[in-house]
This record gives structure tokens, C-alpha cells and sequence, in this order.
């Protein structure tokens, strides 16, 4: 009966490859966390060499993960000025404020079905501590009553 042949291993230039890969994932992921946390203001320059640092690896990774957050929307990468936190322009903003305004509305229509007459009282006690004009309001003033 014949031996089987050892399992297949990757030449050593593939898993060089793959381990770079891997690199640019971390620092992309670390990155993007970062982004989406916040971390830097719109606009603010991205600090490649401390991003590297804190994440462990190279420039050239941070860079490489820095263009593909720049494919995501995230961020801008200018040659020999660096990287910045996208700006959201006007088109977005207005998209933003509607989905915000959507989404708001939806939430207080479910609020105002899913709740009964005690949360509605503490709700109207809250308002006018906010608002003492509120208090005196009409139910009818309201879109969707408490």
C-alpha cells in the first residue's frame, strides 16, 4: 500500500503574503474602530505613525489599510499630505437629518402605542419640568396622545 503524500503547504512567498494581509487587517480593523468611535473629529489628520505603533505594524500597512477605509467613505488619502476624516458633505448631511427625523418619528409612534396612561402622566410630568408652557398643553396638540 502507498504512503499519502505529507499535507500541502503553501510556498514561503504565499504565507509572506497571506501574513501581510493579515497585517493590513489588523491595522484596518483598528482603524476603523477608531473612526467609528469617533476617536478623531471630521477632518482631523490621521497619525500614521502612532496608529502603527499602537497597533503593531508597519507604515506602509497603515497606509494600505488607510486606502481601503478611504474605499469605505471614511476617510481621504492625499499623496505626501496623508490621510483625514471624511467630511460629510451638504447631500449627506440633508440624508442624514431625514433619516434621523424618519426614524425619530417612528420611534415615538411605537412609544405612544406600546405605553399606557402611567408612563404618559410621568412623560407630561417630565415635559413641563423641561417646558413649564408644555403642561398646560391640550392632548390634542399632540401628534400621536400619550
Amino acid at each position: 500500500m502507498a504512503e499519502l503524500p505529507p499535507p500541502y503547504a503553501p510556498p514561503p512567498q504565499r504565507r509572506a503574503e497571506d501574513a501581510g494581509r493579515l497585517r493590513v487587517d489588523v491595522a484596518y480593523r483598528h482603524l476603523r474602530e477608531r473612526l467609528l468611535a469617533r476617536h478623531f473629529p471630521p477632518g482631523a489628520l490621521i497619525p500614521a505613525e502612532q496608529i502603527a505603533c499602537a497597533a503593531g505594524v508597519s507604515r506602509p500597512t497603515v497606509r494600505e489599510a488607510l486606502r481601503r477605509l478611504q474605499g469605505d467613505g471614511l476617510v481621504d488619502v492625499e499623496n505626501r499630505l496623508g490621510a483625514t476624516v471624511r467630511r460629510p458633505g451638504p447631500a449627506e448631511l440633508r440624508e442624514l437629518v431625514e433619516l434621523h427625523r424618519l426614524l425619530a418619528g417612528h420611534a415615538a409612534a411605537l412609544a405612544a402605542r406600546r405605553h399606557g396612561a402611567p408612563e404618559a402622566s410621568l412623560l407630561r410630568s417630565a415635559l413641563a419640568g423641561f417646558n413649564p408652557a408644555a403642561a398646560g398643553w391640550p392632548r390634542s396638540a399632540h401628534r400621536h396622545p400619550l
